[in-house]
């Protein structure tokens, strides 16, 4: 009997490129569950800054129930076994003074945002949480043991004085808070060689007020192991760089500008001895106290 040796390679290798379509579209179908919050002025997620996402959700935030929001387009790439900085701001104080807030990411990628994958920015239980108005970052570590490819982040707050706790990831009872989900695509950790690319540099804003935070992030950069980041900031044109303490993942949170500042990033591969790239200069202006009143 002849056998067709071609004809089962074929087979063989469209069978395996049936089985990896099959598991790209399964990941890609996952369903969350779809939890509810009332809303509440100082209880709303305002922006949310974690590696390339930076979201102004203050501009598309609903003013309804179930107060929940999935930005599939707002997304980034982290590596396993990096530290990547979350920052979140709650809208200015009113009905409430603070937001509890609680974070779960789908690492194991099976659909529930369970207690173990949950996480505080800020105070938790029913403390104040991040006060209404100001920005809390956190850094979040990549687990080595993550799932690699599309992953759901899940952000969610509640009026300080109340409970979110680990289990609350699907709630339908919360009479206050917001909902916002995001993708974020989980990158095995290939080491990074050669020089790296810096990307291009830029800030939420053209000019700050004091106290008044605003980020800056980079686009583009090289993403790898062994990558580390390092913001510097000089006054305007004076081009005296000062690494600023704190500022070591693509994006960073400047949380009280007094005078007109340039900011820019080092990009370096610690693989290959430290090779380097610096990002464009961003030029930050301050605005006048009676330019900020509102």
């Amino acid at each position: 009997m002849r056998i067709n040796y071609k004809g089962k390679a074929r087979y063989t290798i469209l069978s395996l490129v049936c089985m990896l379509i099959a598991s790209f579209s399964s990941q890609a179908q996952l369903t969350y569950c779809s939890p509810v919050s009332l809303g509440g002025v100082g209880s709303m997620v305002a922006n949310v800054q974690f590696g390339s996402i930076n979201n102004n959700s203050a501009a598309s935030q609903p003013t309804a129930s179930p107060f929940y929001t999935y930005y599939p387009s707002a997304t980034t790439s982290v590596i396993m076994g990096t530290n990547v900085n979350l920052s979140i701001t709650i809208d200015p104080p009113s009905t409430y003074s603070g937001a509890i807030t609680s974070v779960w990411i789908d690492w194991n990628q099976n659909g529930n945002l369970e207690a173990t994958e949950h996480f505080y920015v800020g105070p938790g239980s029913s403390s104040a949480g991040i006060p209404s108005g100001t920005t809390l970052t956190v850094p979040v570590n990549i687990p080595s043991t993550a799932a690699p490819g599309l992953t759901r982040m899940r952000i969610r707050t509640r009026g300080n004085g109340n409970t979110n706790l680990p289990t609350d990831a699907c709630s339908t009872s919360f009479g206050s808070g917001e909902i916002e989900d995001y993708n974020i695509t989980v990158v095995p950790a290939t080491p990074c060689s050669g020089t790296p690319t810096a990307g291009t540099a830029g800030a939420t804003v053209t000019n700050a007020c004091a106290g008044v935070p605003f980020n800056v992030s980079l686009t583009g950069a090289t993403i790898a192991g062994g990558i580390t980041y390092q913001w510097q900031s000089s006054p305007a044109g004076a081009n005296t760089w000062a690494n600023i303490s704190g500022a070591t993942s693509a994006s960073y949170t400047v949380t009280n500008q007094t005078s007109a500042t340039d900011y820019r990033c080092i990009v370096t591969c610690t693989n290959t001895g430290g090779s380097a790239d610096t990002s464009n200069v961003i030029s930050v202006g301050q605005n006048t106290p009676s330019q900020c009143y509102c």
